[in-house]
């Protein structure tokens, strides 16, 4: 999350739609970009793919990040009787 946002100070683009100048603007800014970024992460919301919300880039990361880690979140299980099953499972999605 903090990457994201460094990389959206970095170009200029904190501030969020309407452009509220002042120290309320970049605060309404920083929720509305850290609830996107929750929202784009936990359901893959193609619409907030655009330039102006994510963009591409940050989306694509988004995505490919929440495919990797359900299977770092494997490792971490415990219940070895149905591990393969769900391997297999999380393969096939």
């Amino acid at each position: 999350m903090l990457l994201y946002l460094l990389y959206k100070v970095a170009r200029g683009d904190i501030l969020y739609w309407p452009r509220i100048e002042g120290a309320g603007g970049v605060i309404l800014s920083f929720f509305a970009r850290v609830i996107l970024k929750v929202v784009v992460d936990f359901s893959g919301c193609v619409h907030f793919r655009h330039p102006f919300e994510m963009g591409g880039l940050a989306f694509s990361m988004s995505m490919i990040w929440a495919q990797i880690f359900s299977f770092v979140a494997l490792i971490f299980f415990e219940d070895d009787d149905s591990k393969e099953e769900i391997t297999i499972f999380l393969s096939c999605r």
